[in-house]
């Protein structure tokens, strides 16, 4: 009798591995190929960003705030930025698609104030960066789609001041820089690929951005006898003598890019 249950667990035991056996060989044949290929790429592209921080945003409270009665139209902020970025890197497009890339980013964007009388306010804002990114995702078909980590480093940032018809210590005026040391963003890629063309989609948003403990400044000689290097985050207390922080180099915000790159088989 012992020996029944014996017969009975071994043939279960024995028909779920070979059930087991038929899931796996069904997989491996109907399963999409591992085959990669690989690619090398060169790509341009424009992108759009909406540049902003906390003393950017005080600085325009506290002008707007001091000229209202004047203005005809009060500052806004950067808005959409707009820029080109040129990359070159690898791709491995199969199932599994990751890319690494290296290349540089440039942004613009200015925000004007008008007043009744004519006179304007003018601030304008550049940003250079260079960058490494890594992608990582699926494939399906033609398409891809990959979360990406992007590493901005030896980022520039310069401001332009200008303003017409106002006293020097009222106007402002001046080219203030400042160098962040790196900064992350997270978000991700969507793209279409036929060979031998790349059409990429990117949507990133700031991880981290360094440069709050560093603040943008005008290193002119006159700038150092006024004891005016520091672009002030609150216009009205600078009007007034009283305390007030530069504006750190920690302008960043969401950033939207569209790429094209053409691409060279390297290995399948």
């Amino acid at each position: 009798m012992e020996i029944l249950p014996r017969i009975r667990k071994w043939f279960l035991k024995k028909f779920r591995m070979e059930k087991v056996s038929v899931l796996l060989a069904l997989l491996v044949v109907y399963m999409p190929p591992l085959w990669a290929q690989q690619y090398l790429t060169m790509g341009v592209g424009y992108s759009t960003a909406f540049l902003g921080s906390d003393e950017l945003n005080l600085f325009k409270e506290t002008y707007n705030a001091v000229y209202d009665p004047l203005l005809l139209e009060g500052m806004r902020g950067f808005g959409a930025s707009v820029g080109l970025q040129w990359e070159i890197g690898y791709r491995r497009m199969g199932r599994l698609a990751t890319a690494f890339l290296f290349g540089a980013r440039n942004c613009s964007g200015q925000d004007i104030a008008q007043f009744y009388n004519g006179d304007s306010r003018r601030l304008k804002i550049d940003i250079q960066s260079y960058f490494i990114e890594c992608e990582m995702g699926r494939t399906f078909k033609n398409i891809y789609v990959n979360g990406l980590l992007t590493l901005f480093f030896k980022r520039e940032i310069t401001l332009y001041s200008r303003a017409s018809q106002l006293q020097p210590k009222e106007a402002l005026g001046g080219t203030y820089e400042g160098i962040t040391s790196f900064s992350t963003d997270l978000g991700v890629a969507i793209g279409y690929f036929k060979d031998p063309i790349f059409l990429t989609c990117k949507i990133t948003y700031p991880l981290f951005t360094g440069g709050g403990s560093t603040a943008l400044r005008d290193n002119s000689p006159e700038k150092f006898r006024e004891r005016t290097y520091f672009f002030p985050d609150d216009y009205e207390a600078y009007l007034s003598g009283g305390f007030f922080h530069g504006v750190k180099c920690n302008i960043d915000g969401l950033k939207i890019l569209v790429m094209a790159a053409f691409a060279i088989k390297i290995k399948k």
